[in-house]
């Protein structure tokens, strides 16, 4: 009976020994990928990675620690977190930006330690990690696609607009093909100045003589210094005299500009409107390309 039972806790000690060498011996460097091609700029999806960086608790996956660190690297397009565990091994997760073929990559590389092996099946912790990445890439992308498709706008309140003359040509379009009219109008007027030997000021913007749910007036303008006769049917010179106006600034992009305009015309009911309504731009893609952070500024003058 003791011999039996020193044969059983020696075949017992054998199997732990030979485990424990396998378990060490096991592979301990994965990486997993993931990757998606997407029309969601870069820049957004970048937005949206920072302002989630402390906020990456999981209900399911709960054994994931409830912040990310920022990884510093030079690359403009790529983004990098480190991502600690509870389970003795941190994650890298990388995000790449390939603009050429608007691909968007998720890579998820991390090292597991013994400890980690001994108290967790491999398997188990890699498939924990597939379903955390795929979680986050889905939800990221959905997120940024989410706020990019949202109404963002802010009532600003009276202000004062100076004196201005502007050359104007005028056009009806729908809500749909009002920014490339606008800018065609824009460029004819340049055009026209050019011809002419008239200096333009920098000062660009849009008109809405009349607004309708489907169809645009509009006027676009060029700031001059002062009247100049143009002796042209179509390109005129125009002056607004200033004074107050309600203000609105639209953000994102021209997406949901017809509600801004609505709710800014709305606030016109307690007042008497003396001008067009008049539309300027502010941040635009020539100073960020992210268009959560674009704005135009929107003005109804009044008496």
């Amino acid at each position: 009976m003791l011999s039996l039972l020193r044969t059983f806790i020696g075949t017992l000690f054998f199997l732990c020994c030979f485990g424990i060498v396998l378990l060490k011996n096991s592979p301990k460097d994965y990486r997993l990928e993931f990757s998606q091609n997407t029309n969601l700029p870069w820049a957004t999806l970048v937005d949206v990675l920072e302002q989630e960086s402390t906020n990456t608790e999981n209900e399911e996956i709960s054994f994931f620690l409830s912040s990310l660190r920022p990884l510093a690297n030079k690359e403009q397009n790529i983004k990098r977190f480190l991502i600690p565990t509870a389970h003795f091994f941190d994650l890298i997760e990388e995000w790449q930006w390939q603009q050429k073929d608007s691909l968007l990559q998720l890579t998820y590389t991390y090292e597991l330690s013994f400890l980690s092996k001994l108290f967790s099946f491999n398997q188990k912790l890699n498939d924990t990690v597939r379903t955390f990445g795929q979680s986050r890439f889905e939800g990221i992308q959905s997120k940024a696609n989410s706020l990019l498709h949202e109404h963002h706008w802010e009532y600003n309140g009276e202000a004062s607009l100076p004196l201005t003359y502007y050359l104007a040509i005028e056009g009806e379009s729908t809500w749909e093909e009002l920014n490339s009219a606008v800018n065609k109008g824009k460029e004819a007027i340049k055009t026209f100045a050019e011809k002419n030997t008239i200096e333009l000021l920098e000062d660009e913007f849009v008109l809405y003589p009349i607004i309708k749910e489907d169809k645009i007036r509009w006027r676009a303008a060029v700031a001059v210094e002062r009247y100049i006769r143009t002796n042209n049917s179509t390109i005129r010179c125009r002056r607004y005299k200033g004074g107050k106006a309600l203000v609105l600034t639209h953000m994102g992009t021209a997406e949901h500009l017809s509600k801004s305009w609505s709710i800014l015309q709305d606030s016109l009911l307690l007042y008497k409107q003396n001008y067009p309504l008049i539309q300027k731009n502010g941040r635009t893609i020539q100073q960020s390309t992210n268009p959560l952070d674009w704005t135009t500024k929107l003005y109804a003058p009044i008496e």
